[in-house]
Formats: C-alpha cells, sequence, structure tokens
C-alpha cells in the first residue's frame, strides 16, 4: 500500500500521487530492502530513467506536430553553431525517442570545446582570471585544439590526450612556457569534465605521466643586446629626452630612473607621489583587453602581482622630472594627461620606438627598460632586499635570472680583457 501525497496540477487543481513505501526510509533500511529482495531495485531504475525522459519530453511537446503526410515532427538545434534542422519519425514514440537520444547527447556528452568554455568563463565570472588571460586561454585553445576540439567528451581516452599534447610540441615547435600555457587549459577541461562526471579516469595521474623532456622544447636565445639598453646607448637616449623635453619623453625618463612598468606609469596620480621624501607609491597599473578586436585600456585597482604593491624610491637627482610634470599637468588626476585624458601604454611604447630610431639604438620594447633598470641595480651591488622592493619582485631569484644582463658592449668587454696582465702572451 503507497502513501500518498498532494500536489497541484497545471490549472490548480488536485491531483493525488502515488508514493512508494521506499520513499520514507533512511538509508539503512533502503540498503536492506534491496538486499533482501523486498525492493526491486530494476524497476527503482526504470521509473527513474521514466522521470527523466518525462523531464526531458516536458520542454519538447509543444513544439511537436503531425504533420499531412503522416510523420510526427519536430525542428530542433542540431549542433553546437545553432543550426536548426526539422526531425521526422512515422510515430510519435520513435520521434520521442529521438528527441531523448538526441538531448541527451547534448547534454551528458558534450564536445571538448563547449566543455573548456564553460570551465573558462566560470573562472571569469569567478573573478579567478582577468579578461587578458580569458582572451589567451580562447587563443591557445583555438590554436591547439583543432580537431580534438569538436570530439565528444565521451569518445575520448587519457591516451588519447596524451599523445595531442606531446604532438603539438613538435608540431608548434613550443617553447616551455608555451607548453605549460596549453596543459593549463587542458587540465582545467578535463577537470571540469571530471567535476561533472563526464570523465571517470584520474586527470592529474595523466599529466604526472606525460614523457616530455626539457630538450624537446624549442630554446628561445635573448642576446644581451637586445634584451638591455647598454652604456653607451642609454647615455644617448638619456640626452635625447632631455633635449626633447614633453611630457611623453619625460614619463620615459622617469622609467629609466625607477625601474616602473610601462602599465604602472601610464596609471600613475598625483596623490601617488611624495614630493617631500620623493617616493611614489604603486598601487594599481594599467590592463589591455579587446572587444569587437578594439584595443580597449582600462586602469586596475591593484598591480601586476602582490609583490607589485611597492614604495619606489626616486633618486634626489630625478625629482625635478616630477617637478616639471607637476607644471604640465598640475590640475589633472593622472600624472600622464593630456586634454583631460589619461595617456595609455601605447604612447609611451610607440614613443620609445621613436627615439631608438633618431638614436641609433637596438629596437627595444619599455620592458627591456625596465630590465636595463634591474641590471644596473645588481651591477652596482644593490642589497637584495632593496633590488626586490624597487622592482616589485617576490624573490631576487626572479631578479637575478630573468633580468640581470651583460650591459658591457664589444670595446668595454675588449679594453677589459686586454688589461688583464696574465693574458699578455708576447710573441717571439
Amino acid at each position: 500500500m503507497c502513501e500518498r501525497k498532494e500536489e497541484r496540477g497545471t490549472a490548480g487543481q488536485r491531483k493525488d500521487i502515488p508514493v512508494p513505501p521506499y520513499f520514507f526510509m533512511n538509508n539503512d533500511d533502503l540498503k536492506y530492502a534491496i538486499e533482501n529482495g523486498i525492493i526491486n531495485l530494476s524497476h527503482i531504475q526504470e521509473q527513474v530513467e521514466m522521470n527523466k525522459r518525462e523531464e526531458i519530453l516536458k520542454e519538447y511537446r509543444n513544439s511537436m506536430w503531425k504533420a499531412s503526410d503522416g510523420y510526427w515532427k519536430i525542428r530542433m538545434t542540431y549542433d553546437e553553431t545553432g543550426q536548426r534542422k526539422v526531425f521526422k519519425r512515422r510515430s510519435k514514440q520513435d520521434l520521442e525517442d529521438l528527441i531523448v537520444k538526441t538531448h541527451r547527447e547534448k547534454v551528458e556528452n558534450p564536445k571538448i570545446k563547449s566543455i573548456f568554455e564553460d570551465w573558462a568563463q566560470r573562472k571569469f565570472d569567478l573573478k579567478k582570471i582577468s579578461v587578458q588571460t580569458y582572451q589567451r586561454y580562447h587563443q591557445d585553445f583555438n590554436r591547439f585544439f583543432g580537431i580534438l576540439g569538436e570530439k565528444k567528451i565521451r569518445s575520448i581516452e587519457p591516451e588519447d590526450v596524451s599523445n595531442f599534447l606531446e604532438e603539438q610540441i613538435s608540431k608548434h615547435n613550443l617553447t616551455a612556457k608555451a607548453f605549460c600555457n596549453l596543459k593549463t587549459i587542458t587540465r582545467g577541461t578535463l577537470k571540469w569534465a571530471k567535476r561533472n562526471k563526464l570523465i571517470d579516469w584520474n586527470v592529474q595521474e595523466l599529466f604526472y605521466d606525460l614523457d616530455v623532456a626539457d630538450k624537446s622544447f624549442k630554446k628561445s636565445i635573448k642576446e644581451d643586446s637586445k634584451e638591455v639598453f647598454n652604456d653607451a646607448e642609454m647615455k644617448r637616449i638619456v640626452e635625447y629626452l632631455k633635449e626633447n623635453q614633453d611630457m611623453v619623453n619625460f614619463g620615459i625618463l622617469l622609467m629609466f630612473v625607477t625601474g616602473l612598468r610601462v602599465g604602472e606609469l601610464s596609471a600613475l596620480k598625483w596623490e601617488d607621489w611624495d614630493s617631500n621624501t620623493g617616493i611614489i607609491r604603486i598601487r594599481r597599473t594599467e590592463v589591455r583587453h579587446y572587444e569587437n578586436h578594439k584595443g580597449i585600456f582600462e586602469v586596475k585597482d591593484f598591480p601586476k602581482t602582490e609583490a607589485g604593491i611597492r614604495n619606489v624610491v626616486v633618486p634626489q637627482g630625478c625629482i625635478w622630472i616630477l617637478q616639471k610634470l607637476r607644471n604640465m599637468s598640475a590640475f589633472c588626476e593622472y600624472i600622464f594627461s593630456k586634454d583631460g585624458k589619461r595617456l595609455n601604454t601605447y604612447s609611451f611604447r610607440n614613443r620609445l620606438r621613436t627615439v631608438c630610431k633618431n638614436t641609433g639604438c637596438v629596437q627595444k620594447s619599455p620592458h627591456k627598460i625596465r630590465k636595463t633598470y634591474c641590471t644596473i641595480l645588481l651591477d652596482h651591488s644593490v642589497d637584495n632586499q632593496m633590488v626586490i622592493s624597487q622592482m616589485g619582485h617576490s624573490s631576487i631569484s626572479c631578479s637575478e635570472t630573468y633580468y640581470h644582463r651583460d650591459r658591457k658592449n664589444l670595446q668595454k668587454k675588449q679594453k677589459i680583457m686586454d688589461s688583464i696582465d696574465e693574458f699578455m702572451v708576447v710573441s717571439r
């Protein structure tokens, strides 16, 4: 005998539907009943499947119709492109079977591309990644996944993913960093699939077992001459900037004596500079993202990294740069402003190219100014703690490994070698 519970129909009328007795059992009683044949588990599963089927069909029933040719028909979305197609079957039952099958394939066995998009969107919605990172994820996915991205998730095995990852290294001549980015979006997509019970294999184990040696990657050899400004180049550029004084040139000059990131420079407000101490407080930076293929520049109220929040000491002999800038934009919120509008990083990048050309120097980006600054600090044996404080790095190893370069030109190196007595081997 079943209990009964009350439910209201669509018109508000009362409906009494049977409630099975096991509805009110606790887990132990239910387990005992199943094990002892009191409850038919296959029957329960059948009822569950029927209920699932009914829930799916509720969504589509109003779209079904019986055509004049005797066929039952429905117009449904055919694939992820949004294309719609008319499906037909001889009987209503057959059409309903098709609807249920199509729906389940779409929901329970989506394409890898669809899973990736859901994962990336959730990361972005939860503010775990920036707009730029979100866009880079999509760029990397479109670059690498191709055919694999169109495959259904339940049709792939761990070895398919392993082979795919290993093949991308030689196919695209990847650096270690590029491969790391590829692994990030692949791991994230698969973990999202695992979380949603679309796969049942161990994602982490797959990445542990990857057979990838360091020698597999493209080696990026960066010459010192292209990474930093040497003594001669810096002197020429500094003199040029002093002779051609305007707001943008002063900004470039300020980067040379503070090591600021160009995004930090562009986002500076007058409230960030303490004229009494000469300290510049770094609390924000400019970020760029794309909307409809158009670059959008915005100020973010925190720097690139947590370590980026810092107080930068400006040499006393260079305070005049900020004083000159004060005269140019005294009534503006941002230090670098023109006609009431903040100058974005493009202004400084573009100007530096012009300056390098006019001074006969190798073309370099604003980031190379920052590397030059760090190299000078390390060459002058500045205390490690002060180096990372000025640079906004989390450790000295970052400064030494990625920023410290050789700034000596060939003539200076030759002079040093010629001054070493031990190398003075005179011919007979």
